[in-house]
């Protein structure tokens, strides 16, 4: 069912949506764990469950030494070279996170189709340009790649600022606009700047979170992976040549 025949212009969230991200970053706490902890005296699998349980929800961003030395308090480690190794480790990975397989096809057949794409994310502004082109991406969002720190002063999501920056700087209005993101932050900031809205809830989603109480919170639709948006963009999948 075509529900967003009128849509010009899509715009994706970047991470657990476009790039595997939390899969590198499950690989990278494993890796670097798998080296600290035998110098420390404990267990790999006990080390990677502090930092699950322990470190990673109370941490502002992956991409800096903050996980590791909130671990390394955690556990009392006072050695640097320890810490600066099992980072090193855990930031090789994140410099290596891959599209999901859904994605450069369906990217290449949206750009066919003429649809003009985007990226909003809360991330850091050079670790996210530099995911996007070591991913291969660069070419489908060009420059529109949006993110808080575009704005002065900065704002994130949920709040309608960002989207509404972006709908400007890409020069789309929101009724020809949808947001594609795997968090309710994505849908809730896309909802109030406008747009159309859909959820992208893969198998290994623990982002989104349903909230029926609070209205903005709703997707006008749902899918598992960017396959399904086609037919609701009224795209036939069949007629394509890029999946194996």
């Amino acid at each position: 069912m075509a529900i967003f025949s009128e849509v010009k212009y899509i715009f994706f969230d970047l991470d657990d949506t476009v790039l595997a991200s939390r899969k590198a970053l499950i690989k990278g706490i494993k890796r670097a764990v798998g080296v600290m902890a035998p110098k420390i005296g404990i267990s790999e699998e006990e080390a990677y469950n502090v930092f699950i349980r322990d470190v990673l929800p109370y941490v502002s961003a992956i991409i800096r030494h903050e996980p590791f030395d909130a671990f390394a308090y955690q556990l009392g480690i006072n050695n640097e070279s320890i810490i600066e190794e099992g980072f090193n480790l855990f930031q090789e990975e994140m410099d290596n996170i891959k599209p999901y397989d859904d994605v450069i096809p369906v990217l290449y057949i949206l750009k066919d189709e003429g649809y003009i794409m985007g990226v909003i994310s809360n991330g850091f502004p050079r670790t996210q340009f530099r995911k996007i082109w070591r991913a291969g991406l660069a070419h489908f969002f060009e420059e529109r790649v949006y993110l808080p720190q575009s704005i002065s002063p900065p704002y994130y999501k949920p709040t309608k600022h960002l989207f509404t920056y972006a709908l400007n700087s890409a020069g789309a209005e929101p009724p020809i606009s949808l947001m594609v993101g795997d968090r309710d932050l994505d849908i809730i900031g896309a909802n109030l700047a406008g747009m159309h809205t859909c959820a992208l809830i893969r198998e290994d989603n623990t982002h989104f979170k349903d909230d029926e109480s609070f209205k903005p919170s709703k997707p006008d639709a749902r899918i598992k992976n960017l396959w399904e948006l086609l037919p609701l963009l009224d795209i036939e999948r069949e007629s394509n040549s890029y999946e194996d």
